[in-house]
C-alpha cells in the first residue's frame, strides 16, 4: 500500500515504566531512551517495537509497512531522543506504542473503508492512465503532486526541520519504496487487470517477513514457517494461468518486485530513520523520489499530451491516493494502534477487485480467488505469529 516510510517508536505501557524513561521531545512525540536495569532472579531487556508507516504507493504502502512489524519488540536503539527529561508521551502516541490503540469507533471505521477504497483504486488509475502518460511519467506526475501536497502540511506542522540530516537516507528510501515500485506497478497495469495487480501488492507482508530472515537473521518460528509457504502457494495458483504470455509473465515479475521493494524499504526505514516523524519520512521520500525520477520521465515523457481525464487520474493519484491516503493512516495509526489499523490490508484487493469490475468489467476467476485467499490467510498467519530473535550480529 504503498511507499515504506516508517517510524520506530518505542513499545510499552502508557507511563515509563521497565527501565525506559522519556529523553525528550520530537515534533509532540516523546523520545525514549534505554536504561539497563537488571533484577533479582534475571535480566530483563528492554525492547522496542518499530512501526511503519506507508506511501502512498502501494497505496499500501503505509498499511503495508505496518504489515511488516513483528509481533514482538525490536531491541532499543541507543541515543534516540533529545534532552529534556520531564516530558511525557501524548496520548496518541501511547496508543502507537502499544499498538492497541482506542476503542474503535464508527468513524474510525468508515476511515478504514475508505481507506482501503482509496488505495484500492489507485490500481484502476494506474490500469486507465498508465497507457497514455507511460509508467515512468504517470509516476512522476503522481509524486510531485503528493510531495507538493504533503510538504505544505509538513510546513504547516512546523516540521520541516525534521528532514535536514537525513536526505541520503530519503533518497534510498524514495528509491525502493517509491520510484521504482510505484513505477513497476505502473508498468505491470499496461498488461494486468487492476485487481490482479491488488492481490500482488497484497503480498508485501509475505516479503518482508522473508527479507527479516535473508537480511537481518531474524529467525521465523514454525507457524510464521507455514504461513509464508501458504501465502506464496497462492502467488503460485494465482499467477500459473497467466505465466503463458511473455507480456504478462514480465508484468507479474514486475508487481512481485515491487512487493519485495516494500518489503525491503520497511526494514530499511525501522533500522536507518528511526526518531524521524513519520510525516517528515513520508514527505522526504517522495521529494526525493520525484527527483531521482525526474530524468528518466523527461526522456519517457509522452509525444502527445494525454487525454482530460488521464490527466485528471494521474492527479488524483497524488492527492487522494498518496496525500490524503496518508492523512487517513497517520490519523487511524495515532487513534487505533498498529494491529488494528494494518487490518487495511485485507480491504485493499477487495477493492481493487470491485473497482475494476465496476469501472473496467474486468472479470474475477476462480483461481484468482482461490489465489486471493491463499495469499491474505498466509499474511494473516505471518502478522499473528511471533517471530524469534535475530541471530547475533545478523543484518550488521
Amino acid at each position: 500500500m504503498a511507499d515504506a516510510n516508517v517510524q520506530a517508536l518505542g513499545e510499552g505501557d502508557a507511563e515509563p515504566v521497565g527501565g525506559i524513561q522519556p529523553s525528550g521531545r520530537r515534533g509532540g512525540i516523546a523520545a525514549y531512551a534505554p536504561i539497563d536495569r537488571t533484577r533479582s532472579g534475571g535480566s530483563r531487556r528492554v525492547r522496542r517495537r518499530s512501526l511503519g508507516l506507508p506511501d502512498g504507493g502501494a497505496e499500501a504502502n503505509f498499511a503495508r509497512i505496518t504489515e511488516t512489524i513483528e509481533p514482538d519488540l525490536g531491541e532499543v536503539d541507543p541515543g534516540i531522543g533529545a534532552s529534556n527529561a520531564d516530558s511525557a508521551p501524548d496520548p496518541d502516541y501511547r496508543a502507537v506504542r502499544s499498538g492497541r490503540g482506542s476503542d474503535v469507533t464508527g468513524r474510525d471505521r468508515i476511515e478504514l473503508g475508505l481507506l482501503g477504497a482509496i488505495w484500492g483504486a489507485s490500481f484502476l488509475f494506474m490500469r486507465v492512465a498508465a497507457p497514455e502518460w507511460g509508467p515512468v511519467a504517470l509516476i512522476e506526475v503522481r509524486l510531485v503532486v503528493a510531495a507538493a501536497m504533503l510538504l505544505g502540511i509538513l510546513r504547516a506542522r512546523g516540521q520541516l526541520s525534521e528532514l535536514r540530516g537525513h536526505w541520503p537516507k530519503l533518497f534510498v528510501l524514495g528509491a525502493i519504496n517509491s520510484a521504482i515500485p510505484f513505477s513497476l506497478y505502473a508498468y505491470a497495469t499496461l498488461t494486468l487487470p487492476a485487481g490482479f495487480t491488488s492481490v500482488l501488492n497484497a503480498t508485501t507482508p509475505l516479503f518482508g517477513a522473508l527479507v527479516g530472515w535473508v537480511w537481518l537473521g531474524e529467525r521465523l518460528s514454525l507457524r510464521r514457517c507455514l504461513g509464508l509457504l501458504l501465502g506464496f502457494a497462492g502467488v503460485v495458483l494465482l499467477v500459473s494461468p497467466k505465466l503463458h504470455g511473455g507480456g504478462e509473465r514480465l508484468a507479474i515479475l514486475a508487481g512481485l518486485s515491487a512487493a519485495l521493494g516494500y518489503g525491503i524499504s520497511a526494514h530499511y526505514t525501522r533500522r536507518k530513520l528511526a526518531g524521524v516523524a513519520p510525516l517528515a519520512i513520508a514527505t522526504g521520500s517522495l521529494v526525493a523520489a520525484s527527483l531521482l525520477l525526474l530524468p528518466l520521465a523527461a526522456i519517457f515523457w509522452p509525444k502527445v499530451w494525454p487525454s482530460w481525464h488521464a490527466s485528471a487520474y494521474a492527479i488524483v493519484l497524488g492527492v487522494l491516493c498518496t496525500g490524503v491516503g496518508y492523512l487517513f493512516y497517520f490519523r487511524l495509526l495515532s487513534r487505533l494502534g498498529a494491529a488494528r489499523t494494518m487490518t487495511v490490508t485485507y480491504l485493499i484487493p477487495v477493492f481493487g477487485f470491485l473497482w475494476g469490475a465496476i469501472f473496467l468489467r474486468e472479470v474475477v476467476t476462480w483461481p484468482v480467488i482461490a489465489g486471493g485467499v491463499l495469499i491474505l490467510g498466509g499474511i494473516l498467519i505471518v502478522l499473528r505469529s511471533p517471530s524469534l530473535p535475530a541471530k547475533p550480529g545478523a543484518g550488521t
